[in-house]
């Protein structure tokens, strides 16, 4: 993760060694994974999409330890058993382009140099990925 304080990055590792993905070729490294809470510090939200994860504020109080649930992020729904426990609404469309890069900045950086291929071919304006 970059730039990140330790207790932030060793927090968020945490969650991402448990949660995420490998990372092609690098090892013992990995990204991505989800995080449920019903209020999300700012620095620890940051360095979630910062790493690739997908970070949801929702209310979690129906939730026990346990539990296992069907999690719709598209359609902002939590299901256990089939049923709905509660939904959510994201900030935006953008962290799913966030997890789908690996993290903001790897989307960033794709999104720019993306721009900058496009307009040097004559190309127009990629809608590939949501704009903030």
């Amino acid at each position: 993760m970059v730039g990140t304080g330790s207790s932030r990055k060793n927090a968020n590792n945490s969650v991402i060694w448990a949660t995420g993905q490998e990372i092609p070729f690098v090892s013992n490294k990995r990204f991505g994974g989800l995080t449920l809470g019903g209020k999300i510090a700012p620095i620890f939200f940051n360095a979630q999409e910062d790493s690739g994860a997908l970070p949801i504020e929702v209310d979690v109080l129906a939730l026990e330890m346990g539990d296992v649930i069907d999690i719709q992020p598209h359609a902002g729904k939590i299901l256990k058993n089939g049923k709905l426990v509660t939904e959510f609404k994201l900030r935006s469309e953008v962290p799913f382009d966030e997890v789908r890069a690996g993290g903001r900045i790897s989307l960033n950086i794709g999104r720019g140099l993306t721009a900058k291929a496009r307009d040097f071919l004559g190309l127009p304006v990629s809608s590939l990925f949501c704009r903030p």
